[in-house]
């Protein structure tokens, strides 16, 4: 649920949801290959916290005559569980 929502690829956010993915996958292969030196990897992510990151968008509006207006409530709801969600958690 939570997760599957912060790994869902968004609009804009190619470059960091593509660096996430990388380090996963170089995990899983350095993993597999050292598997028979019965050496363990594992990834250890922090997933979500307080972030400023997308700062500023608190008012943002695609404009009317946008290519991405089908995808306006995803772009949204990606900011606004940024900015908001998890910020109370210790």
């Amino acid at each position: 649920m939570v997760l599957e929502f912060f790994y869902s690829p968004t609009v804009w956010m190619e470059i960091y949801d593509s660096s996430k993915a990388a380090v996963r996958i170089m995990t899983e292969v350095l993993s597999l290959e050292c598997r028979a030196l019965s050496i363990h990897v594992m990834l250890i992510s922090a997933g979500v916290i307080k972030s400023n990151m997308l700062g500023g968008f608190d008012n943002y509006e695609l404009p009317e005559d946008s290519l991405y207006k089908s995808y306006a409530r995803a772009i949204r709801e990606r900011l606004d569980f940024t900015a908001t969600s998890f910020h109370d958690a210790h």
